[in-house]
């Protein structure tokens, strides 16, 4: 009798011991115990477990422990970053760039106006009265013929009404768009805004100084002037810089770029700026304001990660301000070259 007893308790912890191992093992075949989101032993094992517990002494005796179950958490691999070039930005201090930078000439000859508008600069809304603007503004009557800034294709010519190239239809009206890709890479392409008549076709080669256009008020324009653009992307609204990092400026003038910062050199957005010409009696004299560029929107140029940018400077001895406290630098412009500056902003108390 005592040896069927011994027999039949053999039997039934055999059986349990086989059920166990069964609900043990994971569909993919490892033997760690399945967790549930919580980090709980899923339901199976432990109705098993617990089964186990429940048995008489000398039945659990016979089972094996159970190891006490452990999350590891292995982290997703990470890609290796790609190795990209990345510009050096010049140093502060007086600067003569290179092509494509300083290389265009002006759409307009003499003695039509030539400069760019002060008031609504690129990357500005005109105090908020305007559209956040992606070029400049060069005001001159209709009619004015406008020239090519620089040797190119003409990518497109003719109305926008149908061929989008800004934010909306008919946007820039009768518009021009050259690509000057033979000495840039990538391709570097100039729009040409509002005009009242196209004097080029597509796939045109153009000089420099070619007419290709006549200043118009056509699209969102309120009156007669060129709104001029250059993009890295011929179709991408989203893809331009500043056209004042292009142009040459005028006789006897240089070029302010700057980069107003904090002190862990991230760039401060929608910061009124203003330039002021120093005479050598101490005199100071206010010459022009802006603010620095938005967050979103418009680009810095990747070879100067400026923010703000003052064109057609008169030689001379200036000062650059902000509104921060003795966030100010002074600075020396000279004629042809561009003026690289950097304003620090301390934290506020």
């Amino acid at each position: 009798m005592r040896c069927l007893l011994r027999l039949l308790l053999f039997v039934l912890a055999a059986a349990l011991m086989l059920a166990l191992a069964a609900t043990l093992i994971l569909p993919s075949g490892a033997h760690t115990p399945q967790m549930d989101t919580t980090g709980r032993l899923s339901t199976g094992i432990q109705r098993a477990i617990d089964a186990a517990a429940a048995l008489p002494e000398p039945l659990r005796r016979l089972v094996p422990p159970t190891a006490t179950a452990t999350v590891t958490i292995t982290p997703s691999p990470t890609a290796t970053p790609t190795a990209s070039a990345t510009p050096t930005v010049p140093a502060n201090g007086l600067v003569k760039p290179g092509p494509p930078f300083l290389a265009f000439r002006r759409p307009f000859d003499p003695p039509h106006e030539d400069r760019p508008s002060r008031s609504y600069p690129y990357g500005t809304t005109g105090g908020g009265a305007y559209l956040l603007h992606h070029g400049v503004d060069i005001g001159n009557p209709t009619g004015t013929l406008v020239l090519a800034a620089g040797d190119g294709r003409v990518v497109y010519a003719g109305s926008d009404a149908e061929i989008t190239w800004g934010p909306e239809p008919d946007f820039y009206g009768l518009l021009v768009v050259l690509e000057h890709s033979q000495d840039q890479a990538p391709p570097l392409y100039s729009l040409y805004g509002h005009l009242s008549r196209t004097l080029v076709e597509a796939g045109q080669w153009v000089d420099s100084g070619t007419p290709i256009g006549e200043v118009g008020s056509t699209g969102i324009a309120l009156g007669p002037h060129l709104h001029l653009e250059f993009r890295s992307s011929d179709r991408d609204y989203a893809s331009t810089t500043n056209p004042e990092l292009y142009l040459a400026p005028s006789t006897g003038a240089g070029v302010v770029v700057g980069t107003v910062c904090s002190a862990d050199g991230a760039q401060l957005a929608d910061a009124p700026v203003s330039l002021f010409q120093l005479d050598a009696n101490g005199g100071v004299t206010w010459w022009a304001s802006s603010q620095t560029y938005p967050g979103t929107g418009v680009n810095s140029a990747p070879y100067w990660r400026e923010n703000v940018v003052f064109g057609d400077v008169p030689a001379g001895t200036y000062r650059l301000a902000t509104d921060y406290p003795g966030a100010t630098v002074d600075l020396v412009v000279q004629a042809g070259l561009v003026t690289r500056t950097t304003i620090v902003v301390a934290a506020q108390q």
